[in-house]
């Protein structure tokens, strides 16, 4: 067989750090690379176990890396943060987005889309911005935030509606559960509105949820959604108005 590439980078485990994954690249100023992803570092590496942010960079298109080290650490009463996505923004910053999870009162798990801008090519970052939506248990795909040639920032999330338990059990429910909605933001991430445009499924069953929705902005400024499911496919829409409908 063909082999095709040759490994630069390998990021190890350990039992204190079970599992790394859920990465994002954005190109930085001067040429340099940031790599940032998911570190879990407990003896967990599940969704809900204790993870943080962590990022590596390469000033020589990726040949070579630096000691990864932490970006983002999470707060006290945060579980975790995971699944970034990084953006550079039409102002020159680059802003990262990542999920945060916390367990609640009653036992529940929420996951809100969070945001943070950095002015000094991801060596700092600003405070945490979390995005101005209802609590709830939200789903985003790392990487999968885009800017527009607009300078328009969007993240497509899976609004579950939900809270969890760590087995899956629903701690309360709310309507509206499994649409595909979409963040936006015209301000470099300071305020924070949803797209009237929502995407729901078409099966009736829970297998057939969408999850982990990314978008894309073509040429022609048609917006591309892609989204996983439990039906063994992946499924995607398009928008043509600016995710005013898909």
């Amino acid at each position: 067989m063909k082999k095709i590439g040759r490994e630069v980078l390998f990021l190890g485990i350990s039992e204190n750090n079970p599992r790394n994954g859920e990465s994002t690249f954005a190109r930085l100023g001067g040429g340099r690379i940031l790599l940032a992803y998911t570190e879990y570092y407990s003896s967990c590496g599940e969704d809900h176990g204790m993870a943080r942010i962590r990022g590596t960079f390469s000033s020589d298109e990726g040949e070579t890396w630096s000691e990864p080290r932490i970006l983002i650490e999470k707060d006290a009463a945060a579980q975790n943060i995971m699944s970034p996505a990084l953006v550079t923004m039409k102002d020159g910053r680059v802003g990262i987005f990542y999920l945060r999870k916390e367990i609640m009162p009653d036992g529940g798990l929420t996951c809100m889309p969070c945001f943070r801008v950095s002015d000094d090519g991801g060596e700092t970052w600003g405070e945490q911005c979390r995005c101005s939506i209802p609590d709830g248990y939200y789903c985003g795909i790392n990487d999968g935030a885009v800017v527009t040639k607009s300078g328009r920032l969007l993240w497509p999330m899976s609004y579950h509606g939900e809270r969890y338990d760590f087995d899956g059990k629903c701690t309360f429910r709310i309507n509206h559960a499994n649409e595909m909605i979409v963040l936006f933001s015209d301000d470099c991430g300071t305020t924070w509105g949803i797209l009237p445009g929502r995407v729901k499924s078409p099966f009736a069953s829970t297998a057939g949820n969408f999850a982990e929705p990314g978008v894309y902005e073509q040429e022609d400024g048609t917006l591309w959604m892609w989204m996983r499911t439990g039906m063994g496919h992946q499924y995607d829409t398009l928008s043509q108005g600016g995710g005013e409908t898909w």
